[in-house]
């Protein structure tokens, strides 16, 4: 796994939580 992967994860994550 790779960091932006990761970081790209993050982003979806926040988005669907907002």
């Amino acid at each position: 796994m790779t960091k932006r992967y990761w970081n790209i994860n993050l982003e979806e994550m926040m988005k669907a939580g907002v």
